[in-house]
């Protein structure tokens, strides 16, 4: 499970510790189980590993049995990139349409993006 808290919230703090309680604690995770998935946590989730019902118990091995073939991630993109689809697609319109040059869109497309993601 992926617990986060909105930038705009009104006490940083205190939504710190609820996502904190809410991932470390026995008492939380002792009432959730793998309810939420499996924690993060390692050490949380091997201590409740015993207490899985039978279902929660098949998905623990399931990713048991695949950790060791996973790799990382990727990165996490910049805010704001999901924009540039939309800007790729308004930039070639006038490529394709003659309005504008390849080198036009080209520096269209990047300030455009670079605008986007706050660079």
């Amino acid at each position: 499970m992926f617990w986060s808290a909105a930038r705009t919230t009104s006490d940083k703090a205190a939504a710190g510790e609820l996502i904190d309680f809410l991932l470390n604690s026995d008492e939380s995770l002792d009432l959730m189980l793998g309810d939420r998935g499996l924690p993060a946590n390692i050490a949380q989730r091997e201590r409740i590993l015993p207490q899985l019902p039978a279902d929660q118990k098949l998905g623990a091995d399931f990713i048991a049995a695949i950790t060791p073939d996973l790799s990382e991630g990727p990165a996490v993109p910049p805010v704001g990139s999901g924009a540039a689809a939309d800007i790729m697609r308004g930039v070639y319109e006038g490529l394709l349409f003659g309005s504008a040059t390849v080198e036009e869109s080209t520096a269209s497309f990047i300030e455009q993006v670079n605008t986007a993601i706050g660079a």
